[in-house]
């Protein structure tokens, strides 16, 4: 990870962390006070900042990495539990609200007659560094123009994230994702849909199913569908969930633990899952990337549907993952290593 990026993802960790604070304020002040209008009224501020981050320059940058970490530790004395977790309508309802503002685009692409919308499809597996590349690929597409879903947000948004995470770290995304609306993540899409906005949507792509579940709305709805993957090592990746999980606890006080597991589906599904996309008409261009995100292929369909070159997404991506490190890549793998084994020295950004 470049010196940019990290110094990104550390942007964005910080107004998420102010969010999720001004979340959990809201929700435990009184029912309809004016200090839980306040709150409220913070969180959308709040919510505007995130959807604008990425075009911040870098006084902008700098002024938040040094005043939004003392604002976390003013706002976080105030903080209350709630006895009751259970979501009212109306905090879902907030929820919906929230996410459709942070999915619209600051400034929507106008295109000409006949262009149609693009979308994206950020796959690979957990830890493969999907976080920092979706904003890699937004830049690429357009950033005033395009959103980035990506349903770790939706869990983020729960309005008592703060105080289910301080719970159980390990278990907060799971039990955060079940008090929400089953229907959260297709109104998210939907949204994206009707605009229509150019988007990067992030999912493991772990399941043909649900990636032509994923894909193919969009393709009915005029856009032209891509897909990227991520082809990075299991071991490298395992790796990078457990300093991700470390880094966001130590600078956010925050982070999503994914059990290995999962992690270990996806990444052997994976293969066979781009085959079955290469065969979907729904899919217009497919890119394997490093974790640099330098192209190690990509293809495209010619006007006549038929693909420009001999489908090879999943033999790219098995040859990416399996080729011998560099000795970069080695340094870096036993720096990150380190870092995981020395909390206190942290090490460095992850992989």
């Amino acid at each position: 990870m470049t010196v940019q990026r990290e110094r990104r993802e550390r942007l964005l960790g910080a107004i998420r962390l102010v969010r999720v604070l001004y979340q959990q304020l809201a929700a435990t002040a009184e029912d309809g006070s004016p200090e839980q209008a306040d709150y409220e009224r913070g969180v959308l501020f709040y919510v505007d900042v995130e959807r604008r981050a990425h075009l911040f320059g870098e006084e902008a940058r700098d002024v938040v990495l040094r005043e939004y970490p003392l604002l976390a530790e003013e706002l976080s004395v105030l903080l209350r539990r709630r006895g009751e977790r259970a979501l009212s309508t109306r905090e879902r309802e907030l929820v919906v609200r929230r996410r459709r503002i942070a999915l619209t685009p600051v400034a929507p692409r106008r295109r000409e007659p006949g262009e149609h919308p693009r979308v994206w499809f950020l796959g690979g597996q957990p830890g493969a560094g999907k976080a920092s590349l979706r904003e890699v690929l937004r830049d690429r597409s357009g950033a005033p123009g395009t959103v980035v879903y990506d349903p770790v947000d939706d869990v983020e948004a729960h309005p008592l994230f703060a105080q289910i995470f301080a719970d159980d770290h390990l278990a907060a995304a799971r039990v955060a994702a079940d008090d929400l609306d089953p229907a959260l993540a297709r109104a998210c899409l939907e949204h994206i849909r009707s605009g229509p906005y150019d988007a990067v949507v992030v999912d493991p792509l772990g399941d043909l199913d649900g990636a032509r579940r994923l894909v193919r709305p969009f393709a009915e709805a005029g856009y032209r569908v891509g897909v990227v993957l991520v082809a990075v090592h299991d071991s490298v990746s395992l790796l990078g969930l457990a300093r991700r999980f470390q880094r966001g606890l130590a600078e956010q006080g925050f982070a999503r633990w994914v059990d290995p597991e999962e992690h270990h589906r996806a990444y052997t599904a994976l293969p066979a899952v781009v085959r079955g996309l290469e065969e979907d008409p729904a899919v217009h261009a497919v890119c394997v990337v490093d974790r640099d995100a330098s192209v190690v292929h990509r293809n495209h369909r010619a006007a006549d549907g038929a693909w420009a070159y001999p489908p090879g997404a999943a033999e790219a991506l098995i040859a990416e993952r399996d080729r011998p490190p560099t000795e970069a890549e080695t340094a870096r793998f036993h720096a990150e290593l380190t870092a995981l084994r020395s909390p206190s020295d942290d090490g460095g950004p992850e992989g």
